[in-house]
């Protein structure tokens, strides 16, 4: 993004909190997806990725709370 045009940057940052009222963001999707798998498998991989996908859900959510 450091090197993109600020209209670019602006515009991408518009679009990803305009995204959140159109449902669960794909950070949600896949965290849901990882638990069904962990839950099925008990595999640490799906485990490891629920965690993973846990933190970038929480992130996503703490940037586009900051508008």
């Amino acid at each position: 993004m450091e090197d993109s045009p600020h209209a670019q940057v602006v515009q991408y940052c518009r679009s990803t909190v305009s995204d959140e009222t159109a449902g669960p963001n794909r950070f949600v999707c896949n965290r849901a997806g990882y638990r069904r798998l962990h839950a099925e498998t008990r595999l640490e991989y799906f485990g490891l990725k629920v965690e993973l996908y846990s933190h970038v859900a929480e992130q996503h959510a703490r940037s586009v709370n900051l508008q």
